[in-house]
């Protein structure tokens, strides 16, 4: 419909350098270059902000009402950003990184509100409940973990692959978390049962 903005597409770049840019199918006007070797993106649900992280080891928060703005940029991670994910809200935003930790922030605070640690191997995906309240990572080491991250604890390990967890997703409601891997299965588990009760299905 007129008037309304239109997808946005990756734009080639004649630099080496692995560039990700937004175009604006409506006036076609470059809006903005995000930092090179981008890994991971995730934007709010009201769409009005963003955060990306990447080969940096920094995350990126971005206003994108009105083209992509840079608001700064966060330091912590030592490794490479794998994956970044936002609650429903988007005043909490999590990320996982090859330094094998997990971050919470808090965007009007610009600062980690806690350091997550428990992992043994790469942090390839992170996700977080609507409500802000559930997080989990997958690692290269096979398992799926579950924060307290207010506590700044493990809640629970979740055993069940046999190589990488590659992805992990959240419900909304926080009740079930739903990983995949390297091994070719997708695991479901149930938050309301007990630990050695969780994996619900295997697909």
């Amino acid at each position: 419909p007129a008037g309304e903005p239109g997808p946005v597409f990756p734009s080639e770049s004649p630099s080496l350098t692995p560039e990700l840019k937004a175009l604006s199918v409506q006036n076609g006007l470059l809006q903005e270059i995000l930092p090179e070797g981008v890994t991971c993106v995730n934007i709010s649900v009201d769409g009005k902000r963003a955060v990306s992280g990447g080969n940096d080891k920094k995350l990126h928060l971005w206003k994108i009402e009105d083209g992509w703005t840079q608001e700064c940029e966060l330091n912590g991670h030592v490794g490479t950003v794998n994956s970044v994910a936002m609650s429903k809200d988007g005043e909490i935003f999590v990320s996982g990184s090859n330094d094998e930790t997990v971050r919470v922030w808090k965007w009007e605070d610009r600062n980690a509100v806690t350091v997550l640690r428990g992992h043994r191997s790469i942090v390839t995906s992170v996700a977080v409940s609507a409500d802000g309240d559930v997080v989990a990572s997958g690692s290269y080491d096979r398992t799926v973990r579950l924060w307290d991250w207010q506590k700044g604890l493990e809640r629970s390990t979740l055993r069940g692959h046999t190589d990488h967890v590659t992805s992990v997703a959240v419900s909304d409601d926080g009740r079930y978390v739903v990983s995949g891997s390297g091994d070719r299965t997708v695991l479901v588990w149930d938050l309301q049962e007990k630990d050695e009760d969780m994996l619900y299905h295997v697909l």
